[in-house]
C-alpha cells in the first residue's frame, strides 16, 4: 500500500461454546523492525450467542513504506 492510503484490519469472531459472552479484540501493529506503531481495541456491546459470529474492524492510516505486523488478541470481558 502507498504511503497515505486507508487501510482496513479486521477479525471475525465465533463463539463456538455454550454460555453468551461479551469479548474484547485487540490488534497490535508493528512495523517490519517489530516497532508497535498502532494499537486498536474494541468491546463487543453485547454478549455473543453460542454459533453466531460478528466482525470487528479498524480503519488506519499508512504512514510509512515497508512491511508490517498485525497481532490479534481476543479474551472475555469481566
Amino acid at each position: 500500500m502507498a504511503v497515505g492510503a486507508q487501510a482496513s484490519l479486521g477479525v471475525t469472531l465465533k463463539n463456538t461454546g455454550t454460555i453468551a459472552w461479551q469479548y474484547v479484540v485487540e490488534a497490535v501493529v508493528l512495523d517490519d523492525q517489530g516497532i508497535v506503531i498502532g494499537q486498536f481495541n474494541t468491546a463487543l456491546g453485547t454478549a455473543l450467542q453460542p454459533g453466531t459470529q460478528t466482525a470487528v474492524t479498524w480503519n488506519v492510516q499508512v504512514l510509512q513504506a515497508g512491511g508490517y505486523w498485525v497481532q490479534y488478541s481476543v479474551w472475555k470481558d469481566s
